[in-house]
């Protein structure tokens, strides 16, 4: 009998079959890094050698820029002295995935260890450094959904900071949204909402109305009250953001992109369903356009547009939308990153509305399946959303009930973006 790690990965391979939707790595001769432009590392019999230094497309670059080598990176990344951003200097965009994971405990690794040396007098200066590095990292991790990885250097990194600086610094308020962010993607929706709240009382008071961070604070404080329930509220504070954003950034950027967003899945949970495809549409199309075509906030959109499509009827557009949406996510999440399984069991709801019956049960159960195994808890949105889906699955079995097996899912919003 398989475990049950080894029944998800048999799974995942069997739906990335399915989808037609991993890419072969060969040694492509009009593919090399940008660096020493070298092409992928020659395969061998020991694949395990020639993963050690892949080629990797870690940013928003495309063509000849596209890709790189791990190595060749981190090398880069440590001859320019260890930036803190986690920003490629080309697209000037945030680096994702495994890739920024790796630059970031470079990070953290190269400043515990000038610690070990400081002097008394640059002892706290070198801690502030070690505050950041452990943000950066925490941040990282939870894209790459490793939250209780993520936690102790979120509590750490908030600790130094108010310890060193004070209670009331910008630094301090980026520790607390950061952690409330943390909060809601495990659920708990109380303590999100009281880091996120003293997060934007210290923003207005320290940086004003339009700034920037500050408008990442409404919005953070916004996604919060949506999924409490106070969509009133919710939506006052994403007009607050998205017009600070449009104001700094123009209406063409990331940031903007997230903000549509989030507004069209308070759009849909107020039932405007043709303003919510509206917003969705404009925001894919943003990050298509920023960001590239096969950026994990992309597969964010598509994800949220397949549950529109199939709640409106068009199941062929539906199906569609979602196939690319896994597509692009199998090639930055692991099989059982929460994004990922989110996606799945979405994916399965799209067949379940199609009538591919089978194949949606069996997406969802294991897309439950994983969400309880990472510990997320019965009262969060995707596990009660996807355990209704069963239910309804079984409910039609029992009494051969076509009608409930296309019943709609609940109005929740999908995949809400967060802006830290």
């Amino acid at each position: 009998v398989k475990d049950l790690k080894e029944q998800r990965t048999d799974s995942h391979a069997e739906l990335m079959a399915l989808l037609n939707s991993r890419k072969t790595k060969t040694a492509d001769p009009n593919v090399c890094c940008k660096i020493c432009l070298e092409g992928y590392d020659e395969i061998t019999a020991d694949d395990d050698a020639s993963e050690k230094n892949p080629l990797v497309t870690p940013c928003a670059c495309r063509g000849s820029a596209a890709h790189i080598h791990l190595s060749c990176l981190k090398d880069w990344h440590a001859s320019a002295g260890y930036p803190t951003h986690l920003r490629c200097p080309t697209c000037k965009q945030h680096y994702f995935g495994f890739v920024a994971v790796e630059l970031a405990k470079m990070n953290l690794e190269h400043i515990e260890a000038a610690i070990v040396c400081a002097s008394s007098s640059s002892r706290a200066d070198h801690q502030l450094r070690r505050a950041t590095a452990m943000t950066r990292l925490a941040q990282v991790l939870c894209g790459q959904g490793q939250y209780e990885e993520a936690l102790p250097l979120y509590r750490d990194s908030l600790a130094s900071r108010i310890s060193i600086l004070g209670p009331a610094r910008p630094e301090v308020a980026e520790s607390l949204t950061n952690l409330g962010e943390l909060y809601r993607l495990q659920g708990n929706y109380e303590d999100a909402l009281r880091l996120q709240t003293r997060a934007l009382a210290l923003r207005e008071t320290m940086l004003g109305d339009n700034h920037p961070d500050t408008a990442t604070s409404y919005n953070n404080l916004g996604v919060v009250l949506q999924f409490k329930g106070r969509l009133k509220q919710a939506n006052d504070h994403f007009d607050k953001a998205v017009r600070i954003y449009e104001k700094v950034f123009g209406v063409d950027h990331a940031n903007v992109a997230s903000l549509l967003n989030n507004i069209a899945g308070l759009m849909r949970s107020q039932g405007d369903l043709t303003k919510t495809l509206e917003l969705y549409q404009r925001s894919l199309a943003i990050r298509k356009r920023v960001l590239g075509p096969h950026h994990p906030t992309v597969a964010e959109s598509l994800n949220n547009l397949a549950i529109m499509y199939s709640e409106m009827g068009d199941g062929e557009l539906a199906q569609e939308a979602a196939t690319e949406c896994v597509t692009i996510a199998a090639e930055f999440y692991q099989p059982d990153h929460p994004e990922f399984l989110n996606y799945k069991g979405n994916y399965g709801i799209v067949q379940k509305r199609i009538g591919q019956t089978e194949a949606a049960k069996r997406h969802i159960q294991e897309a439950l399946r994983g969400l309880l195994e990472k510990s997320f808890p019965p009262a969060h949105m995707w596990v009660s959303k996807f355990e209704a889906q069963l239910q309804e699955l079984r409910d039609a079995e029992s009494c051969d009930c076509a009608a409930a097996a296309a019943s709609a899912v609940p109005s929740a919003p999908e995949a809400v973006a967060v802006v830290c």
